[in-house]
Order: C-alpha cells, then sequence, then structure tokens
C-alpha cells in the first residue's frame, strides 16, 4: 500500500479527518501528525474519544503564539517526520498555520500535496473577493493551493475560483467531508433531548452563539458590541467560550457584564455532538465559524457571521446568512427580519466526499 501522511492541528481538522480516515486507512499506510497548533489535551482526547478517531503517530507540540515561531517548528518536526517515513503523498486540510506549515514542508521533500477544502475565497458583505494579504487564512489558502499537486473542493464554487486563477490541472470536486459526518451522526444527536434538559432550552426557543476568531477576540469593542447584541435578543442564547475567547474577556474585564445578562448560558467548550445538537434545535445561530455556519444551513437554521468576511459565499447568497461583522444594527436587523428562503440548496455534496477523495487518490 501506498504511504500518505496526514497532518491535522485543529478541532475542525479533527472533525474532518474524523470523515476521512476509514476510507483512507483501507487502502493506505497513513501516517498521522498532531502539529499541536491549538493543542489541549482535553479537546484532543474528547475528540478522539468521540469521533473514535484513531491517536496521532505524531504530536508536534508547536503551539506557540508567534505565527512565525509556530510555522517554523511544525516544519521542523514534519521534516524529522518525512524522513523517517518517506511518504508519498501529504494530506492537508483548510487555510491554517499548519496545513501551510505541510505544504511548504512537502514542496520541499518534492512530495505531493494533497489539499482538502482547496478553493475556498474570502468575501466581504458585497459578495467581493477580499485582497489576500488583510487575511492571513486567505494567504494561506492561496499559497497552499498554489504548490498543491490535487486540489480537493468541497464546492463548486470553489473549484470556479481555482479556474479563475487559472487553477485547472488535478481539481476534483468531491463535496464536504463535514457534510458526510453530519449526515453520519445528526438522526442520533438530535434524539438526545437531555442535552436540552441539562441547559432547561425548549426547542426552536433560543439561540446558538460561538465566539473564537482574533478578529473578535482581540479586540475590546467587537466584544462590546455583542454584548449589546446579546442584551438585545428577547431569548435565551448559550455561548460555549472557547479559552482564547474567556481569556480576553477577562483581560479587557468584560467577563463580568457577559455573565449579568439573565439571558446568556456561558458554558465549557463543547464536543462535536452536544454543538451540532444545540445547532439543530436553535432559533438562530451567531457565530464567527465557518464551519458551524455550515452545520447551521445543513440543519435549515438561519444565521450571522460574525466576521467581516466569509468564505462560503453559496449561504449567504442563498439568504439563509448574512456576513455581518461587528456591525450591530446589521445583525439585529437581519434576525428581526428575516423570512425563510424558500429553497436550501444543497452545495456540498451527497455525504459520499470521502469515499470520492480516496477512490481519487487511488489513481493518483
Amino acid at each position: 500500500m501506498k504511504k500518505i501522511l496526514t497532518v491535522i492541528g485543529t478541532r475542525p481538522q479533527y472533525i474532518k479527518y474524523a470523515a476521512l480516515y476509514r476510507n483512507l486507512r483501507k487502502y493506505f499506510n497513513e501516517v498521522l501528525v498532531d502539529t499541536g497548533q491549538h493543542y489541549s489535551r482535553n479537546m484532543s482526547e474528547n475528540l478522539i474519544s468521540e469521533l473514535e478517531i484513531p491517536y496521532p503517530h505524531y504530536l508536534l507540540g508547536a503551539n506557540d503564539t508567534d505565527q512565525l515561531k509556530q510555522i517554523s517548528a511544525i516544519m521542523l518536526g514534519l521534516g524529522k517526520v518525512i524522513s523517517r517515513h518517506k511518504p508519498e503523498m501529504l494530506i492537508c486540510f483548510g487555510d491554517t498555520n499548519s496545513a501551510l506549515s505541510a505544504a511548504l514542508t512537502s514542496v520541499k521533500f518534492s512530495i505531493p500535496v494533497v489539499h482538502i477544502e482547496a478553493g475556498e475565497r474570502n468575501f466581504d458583505r458585497n459578495f467581493k473577493r477580499v485582497k489576500s494579504y488583510t487575511i492571513p487564512e486567505e494567504a494561506n489558502r492561496i499559497i497552499i493551493d498554489s504548490v498543491s499537486a490535487h486540489l480537493i473542493c468541497a464546492s463548486e464554487q470553489a473549484r470556479k475560483n481555482l479556474i479563475r486563477e487559472n487553477i485547472t490541472g488535478n481539481v476534483f470536486h468531491a463535496g464536504d467531508i463535514m457534510y458526510d459526518l453530519y449526515l453520519r451522526r445528526i438522526k442520533n444527536v438530535i434524539r438526545n433531548k437531555a442535552v436540552l434538559r441539562k441547559y432547561n432550552l425548549t426547542s426552536k426557543n433560543y439561540f446558538y452563539a460561538t465566539i473564537h476568531r482574533a478578529i473578535n477576540t482581540d479586540n475590546p469593542r467587537r466584544l462590546e458590541v455583542f454584548y449589546n447584541v446579546f442584551k438585545n435578543i428577547e431569548k435565551t442564547i448559550i455561548l460555549p467560550l472557547h479559552p482564547r475567547t474567556l481569556k480576553q474577556l477577562k483581560k479587557f474585564s468584560l467577563l463580568r457584564k457577559y455573565l449579568s445578562l439573565k439571558n446568556l448560558i456561558i458554558t465549557e467548550p463543547l464536543g462535536y455532538d452536544v454543538s451540532l445538537c444545540l445547532n439543530f434545535h436553535s432559533t438562530f445561530v451567531l457565530t464567527d465559524s465557518g464551519g458551524v455556519v455550515r452545520e447551521a444551513y445543513f440543519n435549515g437554521v438561519p444565521s450571522v457571521m460574525l466576521d467581516d468576511t466569509s468564505e462560503w459565499l453559496d449561504i449567504y447568497i442563498s439568504g439563509w446568512s448574512a456576513i455581518a461583522g461587528s456591525d450591530e444594527n446589521m445583525i439585529l436587523s437581519f434576525i428581526r427580519k428575516f423570512r425563510q428562503p424558500s429553497a436550501s440548496p444543497n452545495f456540498f455534496g451527497d455525504g459520499r466526499a470521502a469515499a470520492k477523495i480516496v477512490s481519487y487518490l487511488k489513481k493518483c
């Protein structure tokens, strides 16, 4: 069997990997590396257990907050792994520093890069492309796509983005592997009403919110805006706090204000199934996470993107979501004026993306 090296390092990458690895290991001798980019023992252990993921063969521990040091550490660590195992291909996911470092290291060893979620590009609220140098993740995507031997797209929009950039060779539209995992788990997830009972919630009578991106957590003005938004929403809101968000709320002396809101339930970070359950039963989702926005769309739940840009253009054009950033009036206006669109097109495939990706890779 061909040897393949898979690189992950963040929670979303664990989730995407959970959808892929069973198919992958049937036909490939796989070495799994966790870079440690967002490593937390509790998070990683819980995700491995919950999603039944194999333990990584290597944990690099590259969790430095300085991006250059982090990228350097990942590349040096991966270089040693590649020298030892001599893989014939390398898989990376998305737009993180882990994915960028993996792609660059692989190229230096003349190993073909397989980029899953290739072709995604950031658009603003007017559906215009943003400058790549203004968003680190956007720059990462473009660099990874430019050096990848195989570009696996989650959506038709992503494939079209690549064509506009004159990237046409070895581009494969497989569908979204997150949708694979969603379909695999959603039926059992929504039957588990114990989650709602635990937080004293009623289905379709509360909002689900997440905030974790640096553009929000590192800006006290934006965190103040979200406090005001929550204050002006009449329904209960449940907000699992990312460790970085909690740290910054304390730093900016805002945690007490958030805790004072009678309609706000703050929890610790949640597992995949619990998060999906709360998303499914909510009335509205407020988030800065591309993954949570997609899950809301899968669930038929309207959402607001608490970021100034997003790569999942189809969802916003469909009318199911809005890119509002920290514009308080826009957030509240979209919530109050929302009318469910007549259609909910399937932009993300048929739930067989993982099988299609592996079938494609077998021929490479």
